[in-house]
């Protein structure tokens, strides 16, 4: 299940509120689920929601590679290689790390 939270929406217009919380009730939904099938429904129908969606991946993984460079703190020092969320090893040498990354190939 993907993470939730908590929105408040300021200047939100009370009739379509009310409207929207009596469509859920009738159908035994939450409001949070009908707003959000509203706004996936919107968003899918942007001509660009492909490239957003991927920026917002590309950040997510960011983030890990960032929480993971994090957790390994001032513990150790040097060339941190990083990914999916993980440190695969730290390196004395900026060039040790980087033939790690992308050997020469022969």
């Amino acid at each position: 299940m993907p993470g939730k939270r908590l929105v408040a929406i300021k200047n939100f217009d009370e009739e379509l509120y009310r409207l929207i919380k009596t469509c859920a009730a009738l159908e035994n939904r939450a409001i949070a689920s009908v707003i959000e099938e509203a706004v996936r429904s919107w968003l899918a129908s942007r001509r660009d929601y492909d490239e957003i969606l991927a920026w917002v991946r590309l950040e997510r993984e960011y983030q890990k590679n960032l929480d993971a460079l994090r957790r390994l703190g001032e513990r150790r020092r040097g060339y941190a290689l990083v990914c999916n969320g993980e440190v695969v090893e730290v390196f004395d040498e900026y060039l040790d790390a980087v033939s790690e990354v992308a050997p020469e190939e022969k």
